[in-house]
């Protein structure tokens, strides 16, 4: 969200280039990008993720002629993350950018989001951004390597069905790329495993979500693409854990719907 809280009407930020949504969207599949933009201010993020540990670098750029005075940031505590908040400036310079570092932990899997909260103030108006950060917990996910046909399936059938296998068949508006839906999963942090499945137009992934409560448990994907359409497809996720098959399920239908 953003508004002024200032109680004052000169300050009015407004979006410049997209939206919260898309730009939230497009991080939760990329480390690099644009969190939000208005017309005096820029947020860029640049993100690397090892096991259970993320490290994140805001990037604050002043697009005014003026200076942004009395900046702050915060982070509001949840339980399923541990997150240091470096040094931030109390300014930046007209057309100047600084650099603000953000250390994350995964403490356990969790639909909860941490905030980013942004003050900043142009020529005495106060701006207020609430955003929500693009930590999610496919971020924690770490490639599988070496994953074979007999081992996939073995580790498949030992996972009884809902809520820890869930399964959805779903249609799209545009045909799925094969290629394109391989990278989807791939940036959803699964590796693609090839020659388990010998339809060409199915995708099996195998990703291991870390964390500091339960250490590694594995996430298996098979996503079956109608060969004559490939706008139907149905999808089934299995892990030991309830939540992090549901919402890796409904992270890749909404992005597969995209």
């Amino acid at each position: 969200t953003v508004g002024n809280s200032s109680g004052g009407s000169g300050l009015t930020p407004q979006l410049a280039g997209g939206s919260l949504e898309d730009w939230h969207s497009k991080l939760c599949v990329s480390n690099k990008g644009v969190l939000y933009q208005d017309q005096y201010l820029q947020i860029g993020v640049k993100a690397d993720y090892q096991k259970a540990q993320g490290r994140i670098m805001l990037f604050l750029g002043n697009k005014h002629t003026a200076e942004l005075s009395n900046v702050v940031l915060s982070i509001p505590p949840i339980p399923a993350y541990r997150i240091q908040l470096g040094s931030v400036p109390t300014s930046i310079a007209a057309q100047a950018q600084v650099q603000v570092p953000v250390a994350v932990s995964c403490v356990e899997a969790s639909l909860d989001a941490p905030k980013l909260q942004v003050v900043y103030h142009v020529q005495g108006e106060a701006a207020k951004l609430d955003l929500q950060m693009p930590v999610i917990p496919t971020k924690f996910f770490a490639p599988v390597a070496n994953v074979d046909t007999n081992s996939f399936f073995t580790m498949w059938k030992s996972i009884p069905d809902a809520p820890l296998k869930l399964q959805q068949i779903a249609q799209t508006t545009n045909a799925l790329d094969m290629a394109r839906t391989q990278g989807l999963v791939s940036a959803a942090g699964l590796t693609v495993a090839q020659g388990i499945d010998p339809s060409p137009s199915n995708v099996v992934g195998v990703g291991a979500f870390n964390c500091e409560s339960s250490g590694e448990t594995v996430v298996m994907l098979r996503l079956e693409i109608d060969p004559r359409s490939y706008k139907q497809y149905r999808i089934t996720v299995a892990s030991n854990n309830a939540l992090l098959t549901s919402s890796t399920k409904e992270f890749l239908v909404k992005e597969l719907n995209r």
